[in-house]
């Protein structure tokens, strides 16, 4: 399985991601730096900066991303060893995507 990713810098614009988003029926972007991933910005962070009242047309989704997302390799997944350690659920009921 191969999906097209959503990636923006950190530099984009709130309005710029939202629409990206939209377009692509998406509920989250991935924001990178070069090659490097750096955080990711979703449907819950928008939440949170809109109940915040703190969203201005200036914002960049570095001020709101989630940073330091916990991401794994395509082939990581068949790996049973990795599955035991790691619980998709417990990740969720933390930090939803």
């Amino acid at each position: 399985m191969h999906r097209h990713l959503l990636t923006v810098s950190p530099e984009t614009c709130i309005k710029a991601a939202i629409a990206l988003m939209s377009q692509a029926q998406s509920s989250c972007v991935l924001i990178v730096e070069g090659s490097s991933l750096t955080g990711i910005f979703t449907e819950r962070d928008l939440v949170r900066l809109i109940a915040s009242g703190t969203l201005t047309e200036e914002a960049t989704v570095d001020g709101v991303m989630t940073r330091e997302p916990i991401a794994l390799r395509v082939d990581c997944y068949g790996n049973e060893q990795l599955q035991k350690g790691f619980n998709p659920r417990k990740v969720r009921n933390n930090r939803s995507i």
